[in-house]
Formats: structure tokens, sequence, C-alpha cells
């Protein structure tokens, strides 16, 4: 059994490291539609769960950005999908020639 994470509530206080402040709109006018975002994240603290023994991390949200016209949804789907099939070693290709985009060939 893997170590719990824990999701630190904090957000990146200002709107240079946080995009979700100036996109409130987008998450009123659709609020069931899922957004695609870029996130750095980091470790903001250390706990142990009693119980298991286990040092668990709580994760924290350092930047964030939402999709935007110079990086697609679209694009930014893919590549989730890439980092989810290289996690969890499923090797299957994206459809249309994606995954030569993504390495930026021509083939």
């Amino acid at each position: 059994m893997t170590a719990p994470v824990r999701l630190s509530p904090t957000l990146p206080p200002d709107t240079h490291f946080n995009g979700l402040l100036g996109n409130v709109a987008r998450f009123l006018s659709a609020p069931d539609d899922p957004i695609l975002a870029v996130v750095s994240l980091a470790a903001v603290r250390l706990v142990t769960d009693v119980p298991t023994g286990f040092r668990v991390p709580v994760i924290g949200i350092r930047e964030i950005e939402l999709s935007c016209r110079a990086v697609s949804e679209q694009t930014l789907r893919e590549l989730l999908d890439v980092a989810r099939r290289e996690r969890v070693g499923v090797r299957t290709e994206l459809p249309f020639g994606a995954d030569a985009n993504l390495r930026g060939d021509d083939r």
C-alpha cells in the first residue's frame, strides 16, 4: 500500500501565480464543465498518519494556469493522457498522430 497524499486548501495568494483568480467567470458560467490547467505542485508540510505510521505529504499548489489560446485544451488533454499512460504503464497510441505532434517530429 502506498502512503496517502493530502491536498492543501491554500492557493497562491496573488494573480501572478494564481490563474484561478482571473478566471472566476469561467467557473460561474459553466460550473459542471471541466477545465484543464497546468499546475506546479510542492509539498507544503509532512504529517504522520498515526494508525499506519506513514509520513504523508500535504501537497500545495504553487502556480496554476488554466488552458489558454497559446496552449489549447486539446494539447493539454493529450499531455494528460500521455502522462497517465506513463504513470500506469499502459502504452496505447494517441489517435491521429498526436504522439508525433507531442514528440515534435513529422513522421
